[in-house]
C-alpha cells in the first residue's frame, strides 16, 4: 500500500495538506474523500483510510484550513470561518479528485462537522454517495434534557466569551477535540447553532441551493450513546437534504455487542469487521 503526501491548493490560494492512501494507482479508481470533525486532525482518520485502501478504494484525508498540517502561522484564525472548509477546503478537495484522478465514483464520509459542509462546496454535485458519521445540526433545542440546556449556556454565553480576542481557541482544553480551532471557525459554528436552522438559516446568507438539489444515496450513522448526535438532530440536518436517498442507521452499542461507540468510536480499530465492512458494502450496492 501507498500513502503519497498531497498539497491541494484551494480557489482563495490556501494550501492544505493532505494524503492519498491507495494499492498499485489511485487513477481511475473509485475515491473515499474523508471530512474530518471540529477539531480533528487528518491522522485520526489513518487506520480507516489504510483499511479502506486495501480493499480496494483510493482514499483522501486532509487537515481544514488551521487545523493540524495546513495550520498556517502566518494567518490570523479570526480571519477563517467554518464556511470556509466547506467552500473553498472541500471543495478543493473534490476538485483535484475529479481532474488529476480521474475517479469512476466519488464517496464522502463526513465525520461530525464534516458532513454538515458537504453542499457548500460547488462541485458537490459530482459526489456519487455520501455516509454521515455522527453529523447533527447544531441547535440546542434538538437535544435531551438536561444536556440541552447546557448547549444553550454554551452556545449563547460560554462559548462566545471563551473565544473572545483570540486567534485560535484552545478546544482540546474542553474536550472539542485534540487541537487548537481558528476562533473565526468557533465564532460562526456558535453563531449557527443559535439559530433554529442552524447554517441554513436565512441570516447566515450562505448558498444552499446545492443540498436540496443532491440526489445522491446518503447513509447516517447514530449511536444512541453519543450526547452530540441524537437521532432528531442528525434527523434535522437529513432534512435538508429533500432529493437525496436517505437511509438512517440509528444503532445501540449492544447491537454491534459493545458497551459505547459515542461521537468518535466509528473510527476506532475494532470497528474494521463489525461497521466498516458494511460501509464497503453499501457503496458497492450504490454502484449498481
Amino acid at each position: 500500500m501507498q500513502i503519497e503526501e498531497i498539497d491541494v491548493v484551494c480557489g482563495d490560494g490556501y494550501v492544505l495538506k493532505g494524503r492519498l492512501f491507495y494499492v498499485n494507482h489511485p487513477e481511475g479508481q473509485n475515491i473515499i474523500i474523508i471530512n474530518p470533525a471540529l477539531a480533528v486532525p487528518q491522522s485520526y482518520y489513518a487506520r480507516f483510510a489504510t483499511y479502506a485502501a486495501n480493499h480496494g478504494y483510493a482514499i483522501i484525508t486532509y487537515d481544514y484550513r488551521g487545523i493540524g498540517e495546513s495550520y498556517d502561522a502566518e494567518i490570523d484564525g479570526s480571519s477563517i470561518l467554518l464556511e470556509h472548509w466547506g467552500r473553498f477546503d472541500f471543495n478543493a478537495i473534490l476538485q483535484k479528485s475529479l481532474t488529476e484522478l480521474d475517479p469512476k465514483q466519488i464517496y464522502v464520509i463526513g465525520h461530525s462537522a464534516g458532513g454538515q459542509l458537504i453542499g457548500l462546496a460547488e462541485h458537490s454535485s459530482a459526489i456519487d454517495g455520501i455516509i454521515l458519521v455522527t453529523s447533527p445540526s447544531g441547535y440546542w433545542r434538538y437535544y435531551k434534557s438536561p444536556f440541552r440546556y447546557f448547549l444553550a449556556f454554551f452556545w449563547h454565553i460560554m462559548l462566545p466569551a471563551l473565544n473572545r480576542g483570540k486567534s485560535y481557541f484552545p478546544a482540546h482544553k474542553i474536550g472539542l477535540g485534540s487541537g487548537d480551532v481558528p476562533s473565526g471557525v468557533i465564532r460562526q459554528w456558535a453563531e449557527w447553532c443559535r439559530s433554529k436552522d442552524y447554517l441554513f438559516a436565512e441570516e447566515h446568507g450562505l448558498e444552499l441551493s446545492r443540498y436540496s438539489s443532491l440526489s445522491i444515496p446518503i447513509c447516517a450513522y447514530t449511536f444512541t450513546d453519543d450526547s452530540f448526535a441524537p437521532p432528531s438532530a442528525v434527523d434535522a440536518l437529513l432534512s435538508q437534504y429533500p432529493a437525496a436517498k436517505i437511509e438512517h442507521r440509528i444503532l445501540q452499542p449492544s447491537d454491534l455487542r459493545m458497551k459505547s461507540v459515542g461521537h468518535f468510536g466509528f473510527f476506532r480499530d475494532h470497528m474494521q469487521n463489525v461497521l466498516w465492512d458494511q460501509v464497503f458494502e453499501w457503496f458497492a450496492v450504490t454502484e449498481d
